[in-house]
C-alpha cells in the first residue's frame, strides 16, 4: 500500500469519526432539550426515538444497513430498563 493510499485512508477515517461526533452531538442536544419537559415518563419514549435516529444515522455514515428486524432488537434493548 502506498503512502498516498494510507494518507487517504487515514483522512477518510478521521472524517467519518468527525461526522459521527457531529451526529452524536446533535442527538445529545435534542435529548437534553426533550428531557427538560416536566412530565417524567413521557420523555423516555422521545429519548428512545432520538437514540434510534442517532444509531441509524451512524450506521448510514459507515454504510452499514440496519433493517427493521435489527432496529426492533435495538429498540427492545433500549426499552427493557424502562
Amino acid at each position: 500500500m502506498s503512502e498516498q493510499e494510507l494518507n487517504h485512508l487515514h483522512h477518510s477515517e478521521n472524517t467519518d469519526f468527525q461526522n459521527c461526533d457531529d451526529i452524536i452531538f446533535r442527538a445529545s442536544c435534542v435529548a437534553a432539550v426533550l428531557s427538560i419537559q416536566p412530565i417524567p415518563f413521557l420523555e423516555n419514549f422521545n429519548l428512545i426515538a432520538t437514540h434510534l435516529y442517532m444509531i441509524l444515522k451512524i450506521s448510514e455514515r459507515f454504510e452499514l444497513e440496519v433493517n427493521l428486524k435489527e432496529s426492533s432488537k435495538i429498540f427492545a434493548e433500549l426499552i427493557t430498563p424502562l
